[in-house]
């Protein structure tokens, strides 16, 4: 497994863990939707047209994926889709980000 894949599915345990123990302590803490996915760029893929393609926005992708060129990727390079939110009590969305 890449380190990538293994913080991101450790930020995500982490979330989850700690909405858990807030709902477990009584507040309305909310859920996670969605998840947290690995892409493989294909030839002429950008950063910003996955992002709009999958409802991200263009900062957390750029964050997610840091020294990846948003407008040249590399052909064949696995990047991240943050892709996961978490729902706070007023309904707010949070992005989780690996």
């Amino acid at each position: 497994m890449r380190p990538a894949h293994s913080l991101a599915f450790g930020v995500l345990g982490l979330a989850v863990v700690l909405l858990a123990g807030h709902a477990a302590a009584g507040d309305d803490a909310g859920e996670v939707v969605g998840e947290i996915r690995d892409y493989v760029i294909l030839d002429e893929d950008t950063l910003v047209d996955l992002a709009r393609e999958n409802d991200v926005g263009y900062v957390a992708m750029i964050a997610t994926n840091p020294g990846v060129d948003p407008w040249l990727p590399q052909i064949g390079m696995h990047i991240t889709l943050p892709t996961a939110l978490c729902a706070v009590a007023d309904g707010t969305p949070i992005e989780i980000r690996p």
